[in-house]
């Protein structure tokens, strides 16, 4: 069964809502978020990060990018090769949230941190309570920047999933 999860970007009375068919969970799309916007700051001459429609489209070509791919079969193994960058599922715009999301996102475009990104929020909706996003922030920002569109696939191809960090670890 897949993670489903949504990403409201919000500024003022706008709202754009990315919905994410997989994955959904802190240690997956929580830090794919963070590593979004680490790439948007360090690649973007105007980031968007004041601005909830356009940020919410750069990040659907962001994850688009990452799932254009086909499974063939080579000799026995599934195997993932890319294909054309419109050949994506698993991401899309929806105008509210899907009965079946497990984690709610919020990037607030209109609240900055004090390194200049949106303030993101999580919410486990299952259990009721928010995410410890602190961590995979860290995470993210402590990588090299790897430019995504050279990439044969996906960032976590080549960075590795995100660390499952017990609480704690990380302030």
């Amino acid at each position: 069964m897949s993670t489903r999860s949504t990403t409201h970007f919000v500024e003022h009375d706008l709202r754009a809502i990315v919905y994410r068919h997989h994955d959904g969970y802190p240690r997956g799309h929580g830090a794919d978020l963070w590593r979004f916007l680490t790439h948007v700051q360090g690649y973007c001459t105007d980031t968007r990060f004041g601005d909830a429609p356009y940020l919410a489209s750069k990040l659907v070509v962001w994850l688009a990018h990452q799932y254009a791919f086909t499974y063939r079969r080579d000799e026995g193994v599934l195997a993932p090769r890319p294909s054309h960058p419109l050949d994506f599922l698993s991401v899309g715009i929806v105008q509210a949230d899907p009965g079946d999301i497990e984690y709610r996102y919020v990037v607030d475009c209109g609240h900055r941190d004090e390194q200049g990104f949106p303030t993101v929020t999580g919410w486990d909706l299952n259990e009721d309570r928010p995410l410890p996003l602190v961590r995979y922030r860290q995470w993210a920002v402590s990588l090299p920047l790897t430019d995504p569109w050279a990439l044969p696939g996906s960032l976590w191809d080549v960075e590795g999933m995100a660390p499952d960090l017990p609480a704690g670890v990380l302030p």
